[in-house]
């Protein structure tokens, strides 16, 4: 309150009213068991954060889980199965602090007495994929609970459905049938997969997912046919090649599809890239766009700001590094570039600056 005195002596107060906004988070309603949320089969999905959580340790059984679960910020959901045989839990949109994503345990019980649960699934993707959990042989008109964290401590915030169809990927190898390797070599990496002699599997396409450390979430880079002879007999060994362009850590996964409802993964691996470089007379800039995203790139000379260079492309999110050859103006003496980057469809601009 602030006072103030008129010319003819009166004096008046001014009340000021400060407000002050930000992300103030609370607790969601399912962070304790008895306010756990309903899912409903094929209804639309839930959005909820792992934030500010706490773990109601009289309700959970590390002994049951594991190393799958590390308990820290969890909450709970459940659904009932009615009359299905098989559901899918879907998980989208993971935003997390640490990129490590959430950790799910599907189990049966009566609420809150762990020596009666029975644990359906538990599984930790360690990534921020969409992906789903396929549950078989589900009992009639059943309740099953469901209980989130986030994985290794992580705080995330997530979508979460149940539907008679999958959305994403699977969220670890399903097929075991399977004999997955990866071979690097430098920085060519050649994924493999060799089917048993016995195995006439009816897949239809092999799906091929890399992911940098750092990244949110998987790319599809490529796809390989799956192959029969005239006999009808399945092809049993296939492959991938890829090759790296920068150094760091790669995640790669193999889903086999039958179609967009019946996918399994193969398997997944990782390497470590260490031993590339740039060419001395090469600039190359990591882009993060959504795909075809419209943009210009403008190479400058930093000290006289001249134009060098304009390009207009699409961003392609299987190749997300640009790379231009600057040996021809290093010959001409200019030696310290300036690169922006201009997103057309906001005018967003990005520059950045290199030396030589």
């Amino acid at each position: 309150m602030v006072g103030a005195v008129l010319s003819n002596g009166t004096l008046i107060y001014t009340v000021l009213l400060i407000f002050v906004t930000g992300n103030i988070s609370a607790q969601v309603i399912n962070d304790d068991i008895a306010g756990r949320l309903e899912l409903k089969t094929d209804g639309t999905p839930l959005i909820s954060s792992t934030s500010d959580c706490t773990v109601q340790w009289a309700c959970v059984d590390q002994s049951l889980t594991g190393k799958c679960i590390q308990y820290h910020n969890d909450q709970w959901f459940f659904f009932n199965s009615e009359d299905k045989n098989r559901l899918y839990i879907n998980i989208a949109n993971q935003r997390c602090k640490d990129d490590r994503g959430v950790q799910i345990v599907v189990l049966t019980g009566r609420v809150c007495e762990p020596s009666t649960y029975s644990i359906i699934a538990c599984v930790s993707p360690a990534d921020q994929d969409d992906v789903f959990i396929r549950l078989d042989s589900l009992a009639t008109n059943e309740i099953y609970l469901i209980n989130i964290d986030g994985y290794l401590h992580d705080f995330c915030r997530f979508e979460i459905a149940v539907s008679e169809k999958p959305k994403g990927i699977p969220i670890k190898p399903t097929y075991n049938e399977v004999d997955f390797r990866l071979h690097q070599e430098e920085n060519r990496v050649e994924i493999t997969w060799t089917f048993p002699i016995k195995n006439n599997n009816d897949f239809v396409l092999y799906e091929i997912y890399r992911r940098k450390s750092g990244q949110h979430k998987s790319t599809l880079i490529g796809t390989v046919d799956h192959e029969k002879n005239a006999y009808g007999i399945s092809r049993q060994d296939y492959f991938y090649h890829d090759t790296l362009k920068e150094n760091g850590t790669y995640h790669y996964k193999v889903i086999a599809s039958r179609g967009q409802e019946n996918r399994e993964m193969l398997g997944e691996r990782q390497v470590i890239i260490e031993n590339i470089y740039a060419p001395k007379d090469q600039i190359r800039i990591l882009l993060d766009y959504k795909d075809m995203t419209p943009l210009r790139v403008l190479l400058l000379d930093r000290l006289s700001q001249k134009i060098l260079l304009r390009q207009d492309f699409s961003f392609d999110k299987k190749n997300n590094s640009f790379e231009l050859a600057v040996g021809s103006f290093l010959e001409l003496g200019v030696t310290t570039f300036e690169v922006v980057i201009v997103n057309l469809k906001t005018s967003e601009r990005n520059v950045y600056f290199f030396d030589f």
